[in-house]
């Protein structure tokens, strides 16, 4: 099945939890995702580590891929500190350089007039060149400190899983190299997806460095790395063909040569991948590529794993669940006894009443039992929570009396116990998405004794009566029983008979 059946080609969680994750599908990781790790908060990073050694998907990193993260990495390790830099020169740049210059230029446009306010003006002036001032020393003597066990968290992730030589791509040969320049930069020359906006960006950069760094002589190396993202799209269909496997290609790449660009680019589940890529993809390999921004896909995934380990702890501690919802399942069949127990199963029984009218009868519930309880289904909603259908099974024990007679005599009177076995509840429990969502912190600090706090909070919605089961009568028939006491007097004068 080609997933653009479907319909629309933007990243849904339906489809992803249903047709992707665990499935037929191998992940592609861009440079772009895998260098924003390091730029991710510690404990989101605690988590995709987690979750990401959770799926059954092989990973697969292209062969330029490797190249670019480790080219980039260090960089990538002293991210905040980069950043710092370029931000306190665009604050001295943009902001103390230009409110200096325009409260100069309003400083002599006063001076040539004859307002009143021209000394209160000199004094804010001086009182704000003044602040500005300090915050630009402020900012210039600013230092800050890389998460070194993040960081470290990261390079372990990336050494130890995600690019281990099992998952790595084979080298792009030197003839292939040529064969794929020539096609990147055709295409990139026609605005042919994807890879032509670094042509814009790069390539004259490029161009420089690469003089800088041979000292005259232009490396080929060096030069077309502006085509890195054709080459990454090469290398994809190129496996796809070998393995015969779908592909989910991860980025954080958010740009229109890889992307249909919302107009809420804020939105990332309404991106869209370019429609020539999918159609060239389909037409090469016969088979399905989807897209997802990274930081979509690590949503994804967390919610797909918190609702998974919380469906496996719930499967295998049925008993806690019974615990939480027995309460709720007595009182539910308590207020279906009468439909359970009907009048047709005891008081209007033709076996008790021998066709005659019962006139006066009692039947007594003494006692409700849960059998078992099992997960008959599980949905995982959109908003990250959790819903859990059971099967309960139920036991009713108790105690009848009927009399019958005719014109308001009565010719039998028959008591008895009686039993309801296999009454058949369906239970409906919700789990909210931050009941979900406290999982992962579980699964990060492994306390898995946690997991009952979770189920003890979680909210039944609703109850069925699917069976009422099957009603077992244990009484002695009064008709019966005379026969019984006339044979046995009977039995009884024979024996003194044959006695004397």
């Amino acid at each position: 099945m080609r997933l653009e059946s479907l319909g629309e080609n933007r990243m849904e969680y339906y489809e992803f939890k249903e047709y992707i994750i665990d499935k037929n599908f191998n992940f592609y990781f861009d440079t772009s995702a895998l260098l924003s790790l390091y730029r991710k908060r510690q404990d989101l990073v605690d988590y995709f580590d987690v979750n990401i050694q959770n799926v059954n998907n092989d990973i697969r990193i292209p062969s330029t891929v490797q190249e670019e993260y480790n080219r980039n990495v260090s960089s990538a390790k002293f991210y905040l500190n980069n950043e710092l830099k370029k931000n306190t020169k665009n604050f001295q740049k943009n902001i103390f350089d230009r409110v200096n210059q325009s409260l100069i230029q309003i400083s002599e446009l006063l001076s040539n007039s004859d307002s009143p306010d021209l000394g209160t003006f000199e004094k804010l002036q001086n009182d704000s060149i003044e602040k500005l001032s300090d915050l630009n020393d402020f900012f210039r003597k600013l230092e800050v400190s890389e998460d070194e066990k993040k960081t470290d968290k990261v390079s372990e992730l990336m050494d130890n899983f995600l690019m281990i030589s099992d998952n790595l791509l084979p080298t792009i040969s030197r003839v292939e190299q040529i064969k794929l320049m020539n096609e990147g930069y055709t295409r990139a020359k026609h605005h042919f997806p994807p890879g032509y906006m670094d042509m814009k960006e790069k390539y004259h950069g490029l161009k420089k460095e690469a003089l800088k760094k041979s000292q005259g002589q232009k490396k080929p190396e060096e030069l077309i790395r502006y085509l890195g993202d054709y080459f990454i799209w090469a290398e994809i269909i190129k496996d796809v063909l070998s393995n015969e496997k779908n592909a989910l290609f991860i980025t954080s790449d958010l740009k229109e040569d890889w992307w249909e660009i919302p107009k809420k680019d804020y939105d990332l589940v309404s991106y869209e991948p370019r429609k020539e890529l999918i159609q060239e993809f389909n037409e090469l390999t016969g088979k399905s590529i989807r897209f997802i921004p990274f930081d979509l896909f690590v949503s994804f995934l967390e919610s797909f794993n918190n609702q998974e380990s919380l469906r496996n702890y719930l499967f295998q501690n049925i008993a806690e669940i019974e615990s939480v919802v027995s309460d709720s399942i007595l009182e539910f069949v308590k207020n279906k006894e009468k439909l359970i127990i009907s009048d047709d199963d005891i008081i209007w029984n033709s076996d008790i009443t021998k066709g005659y009218v019962p006139y006066n009868h009692n039947v007594m519930v003494l006692d409700t039992e849960i059998i078992s309880a099992e997960i008959d289904s599980s949905d995982e909603g959109e908003d990250g929570g959790l819903s859990v259908e059971l099967i309960v099974s139920v036991n009713i024990r108790g105690f009848f009396d009927v009399s019958a007679g005719l014109e308001d005599e009565v010719y039998r009177s028959v008591n008895g116990d009686f039993t309801v076995e296999d009454i058949l509840i369906q239970v409906a429990i919700d789990f909210s998405p931050s009941q979900v969502d406290n999982v992962k912190g579980i699964m990060i600090k492994d306390c898995s004794d946690d997991f009952n706090l979770i189920v003890e909070e979680a909210e039944v919605v609703g109850m069925e009566l699917i069976d009422s089961g099957s009603i077992v009568l244990d009484y002695e028939d009064p008709d019966e029983r005379v026969f019984e006491e006339y044979y046995q007097r009977i039995l009884n004068k024979d024996e003194e008979w044959f006695e004397k």
